[in-house]
């Protein structure tokens, strides 16, 4: 299973800060929500660009994750419905896709507890308590998303392992597996919650974390600097 996981690499994106990243993510996402279309295809090619040099392995996630392709369909089916012009369909699928290459962009290179600490650091300064807990529990949500896609995964390689077929009896299939699905994650928190009780875990621990250097500053200006003049240009 690939999908929605850190991948340790040495690309120039690996090596940026994460808040900087996060910030750029939100940036991003927060502006292609109202832009013109030109400027949400720009971000859709830079953005693809980005997951092309950072070598995304765009065979495996298709397969993993062709339920976000029917999500493609049924958002430009229903804005086209609702508006009638092809070119706000475009644009608003585009902007989905782009928010999509963004979540995977930084899941991919960006590793949980670096995320957890940085954003622990960053709520510290406010409260020192309050912070680390916060960041332990943006840790533990996070690491509960590739639990998610590894457990329908591994559900759906058994069932095609028995020769169940979806579309020979779609409504039972679909009860069962979400049954099933709930059923294994109840069980995988559980041993999750064991795990953690014997490391005596303790989410209000201060953690290590790299702090921003002059480097990730001036490319945190600079590439927010470019979106923000892209945004009002187009």
């Amino acid at each position: 299973m690939n999908i929605f996981h850190y991948r340790d690499a040495e690309s120039v994106i690996h090596k940026q800060h994460p808040l900087g990243k996060i910030f750029i993510t939100l940036l991003i996402s927060s502006l292609i929500i109202k832009s013109s279309l030109l400027f949400t295809t720009i971000c859709f090619i830079f953005l693809t660009l980005i997951c092309v040099i950072i070598k995304i392995p765009f065979k495996n996630y298709a397969k993993e994750g062709r339920y976000f392709f029917f999500l493609i369909i049924i958002i430009g089916a229903s804005d086209y419905l609702n508006n009638y012009s092809v070119v706000g369909t475009t644009r608003v699928t585009l902007a989905f896709i782009s928010m999509l290459l963004l979540s995977i962009i930084l899941i991919d290179t960006t590793a949980f507890n670096d995320i957890a600490s940085a954003i622990g650091s960053l709520f510290s300064r406010l409260s020192k308590r309050r912070g680390y807990s916060i960041a332990s529990t943006i840790e533990l949500t996070l690491s509960m998303i590739p639990l998610f896609f590894d457990l329908s995964h591994q559900l759906l390689q058994a069932r095609k392992a028995r020769g169940q077929r979806f579309f020979s009896s779609p409504f039972k299939t679909l009860k069962e597996f979400v049954e099933s699905f709930f059923s294994m994650t109840l069980i995988k928190v559980e041993h999750l919650e064991m795990a953690l009780k014997a490391r005596a875990f303790n989410p209000q621990r201060e953690r290590d974390y790299n702090k921003m250097g002059k480097s990730d500053i001036t490319t945190l200006i600079a590439v927010s600097s470019l979106i923000i003049l892209l945004y009002l240009l187009l």
